[in-house]
């Protein structure tokens, strides 16, 4: 599939271009699909990277086999001048890669005439798997192909930068919308921040981005607290990166275990009966289950109580695997992780449209209220509705 690219005069002599790219979930990651030297690669949607690389069919013939749109054959002339090239490391929670630069032909549509631009990515030639014992092999490595959308950095070719650099955009921003299923279709709007729209519930607020413990800046906000639906409140203060390359919403042990330990005590008691299954320390439960599990807040700080809180249903906390015991055919996705930092993975993003400005250095989510500051403000009104004209403060 190739780009569509639009344009919108915004101003005389100012114009506004964007191109958008469908967005899927396919092999347990969202994907979009790009055509690089005339083969389809279909790469993970990855904003917690910066890394635009494709995995060498040549070197992963069996992996490519299994999955070969991850994957770019590279011809002789091509292989020969890879193996000039100088290579890097990239380390992942679950892989390690090596990979070396090349130089690719990436189709772009909606043009007076088909083009195509010259782009700077990388090559992964060899990679190692953790296994679930903690160690690395190199024979069951299973490397993806990815979009890093991560914010630019100083001598980074990132694709977002190519993109403004070769005037396919005319600023670094992007805007993610996802359905709320897995089988639903999302778009990658690159080069445009879209519009809140009216089904949007709440205010959009754009909030600033900071770095992580190695001072590289990452589409990472600042998380005040976390909870299963208003009860016990878990304090963070601190940075959570905002990552649609990973599975999970994952944090410390200490602050992932309470808020675990929350949902299924919640869950279990919806049910009257044990809901949530541990083992090895992955969390499963039968996938009708799934109703049980209170909806998960997570409150910003943003300096405005009336919209400071994002809710992500307890439906859309789980997936199907194949890696649950018997009727356990659904996987918990909440869990810990070494870690300072909370990772706020693909659950966040479903049935739910993010702006990302890397121009300005900010995430524009829609948030509502808190449940916390929802029920303050009934009680408050309670009050009013029993005493009218008294001047009772707001109970908090």
């Amino acid at each position: 599939m190739k780009f569509r690219k639009s344009c919108i005069l915004i101003a005389p002599l100012r114009v506004w271009c964007s191109i958008k790219l469908p967005v899927f979930y396919e092999e347990g990651f969202l994907r979009t699909e790009l055509i690089l030297g005339g083969e389809a690669i279909h790469l993970v949607v990855d904003t917690g990277s910066v890394s635009f690389h494709v995995v060498g069919q040549n070197f992963f013939p069996h992996w490519c086999q299994h999955y070969p749109y991850n994957c770019y054959e590279l011809s002789p002339d091509e292989l020969k001048a890879l193996k000039k090239r100088k290579g890097k490391t990239r380390g992942y929670v679950e892989v390690e890669e090596k990979m070396r630069p090349m130089e690719g032909q990436v189709e772009v549509a909606g043009m007076p005439k088909p083009a195509s631009i010259g782009m700077r990515l990388y090559v992964v030639v060899r990679a190692k798997q953790r296994t679930k014992t903690g160690s690395w092999e190199s024979d069951q490595a299973m490397p993806e192909a990815s979009l890093g959308l991560g914010p630019p950095r100083e001598k980074s070719d990132t694709f977002l930068a190519q993109l403004v650099e070769h005037g396919v955009i005319n600023h670094p921003v992007f805007t993610l919308k996802l359905p709320a299923g897995d089988p639903g279709r999302g778009e990658l709007t690159l080069g445009r921040l879209e519009s809140k729209e009216a089904s949007e519930a709440g205010n959009l607020v754009y909030l600033p981005i900071g770095v992580d413990a190695s001072n590289k800046r990452k589409w990472a906000v600042m998380l005040s607290s976390i909870t299963a639906r208003g009860r016990d409140e878990i304090d963070i203060k601190s940075l959570a990166v905002v990552d649609s390359g990973a599975g999970y919403i994952a944090g410390p042990p200490e602050e992932a275990g309470k808020l675990i330990s929350a949902f299924f005590k919640r869950a279990d008691k919806a049910a009257k009966r044990v809901v949530l299954k541990t083992t090895t320390g992955y969390h499963y439960l039968r996938c009708d289950d799934a109703k049980y599990l209170p909806d998960l807040e997570l409150k910003f700080s943003t300096g405005v109580a009336t919209a400071n809180a994002l809710f992500i249903r307890g439906e859309m906390l789980v997936q199907k695997t194949s890696r649950g015991k018997g009727e356990l055919g659904c996987e918990f996705l909440i869990t810990e992780r070494v870690g300072s930092m909370w990772t706020l993975g693909r659950s966040l993003f479903r049935n739910r449209t993010v702006r990302f400005d890397a121009q300005e250095g900010k995430i524009g989510l829609v948030l509502e209220a808190s449940s916390q500051e929802e029920r303050s403000r009934i009680r408050f009104s309670r009050l009013r509705m029993l005493f009218p004209g008294s001047k009772h403060k707001r109970l908090k």
